[in-house]
């Protein structure tokens, strides 16, 4: 799928392209994915759940991973949950998808490539007949959280998730006509 100029057009005079990760690109996922988060949390970033990270493949298998390619290039990615069975599902309710780990190069930060990203896991969640997409994010990204505010997400306090004494993920939702 390619961004439409509506959506917003990611990068420098060009169109981002949202599709499906092959393996080939499960190398450049990893890196682009613990660069940025380590860029983004700095030493909260404990070296399990970088390892996490680090194996895209695990990921492939149970959800949906998406890429946004610019001039060919993977410039970012995300992982689109499809439904509360799938392993990744982070207190995800019946009638909702969710997102994980999005990430954009950080030599790509700011040209729109986390809203497309984002954007398109809104369409498969709306697609597949979900009433909401919902999500988790750190303190610490505030970018991030920015750009899901102005998508229409809304916080939600009660399901914001403590992983440990000092990491509390926050809980954002948006629901779909």
């Amino acid at each position: 799928m390619s961004v439409e100029p509506n959506r917003g057009q990611p990068g420098q005079g060009g169109e981002a392209v949202i599709e499906r990760a092959t393996p080939a690109d499960h190398q450049e996922i990893a890196r682009i994915v613990l660069s940025s988060y380590r860029a983004a949390v700095g030493d909260t970033l404990d070296s399990g759940y970088a390892a996490y990270l680090e194996r895209v493949e695990e990921r492939a298998d149970v959800a949906t991973l998406l890429v946004a390619r610019a001039g060919g290039k993977v410039v970012g990615t995300v992982t689109f949950v499809p439904d509360s069975s799938s392993p990744m599902a982070e207190e995800l309710r019946e009638d909702e998808a969710g997102m994980r780990i999005l990430a954009v190069d950080i030599a790509a930060q700011g040209r729109g490539y986390g809203k497309a990203l984002t954007l398109a896991c809104v369409d498969l969640a709306h697609a597949s007949g979900k009433k909401a997409l919902f999500l988790h994010t750190t303190e610490l990204m505030r970018t991030a959280q920015s750009m899901y505010a102005s998508l229409g997400f809304q916080r939600v306090p009660e399901r914001d998730w403590q992983v440990t004494p000092a990491i509390l993920l926050l809980a954002f939702r948006v629901g779909l006509a």
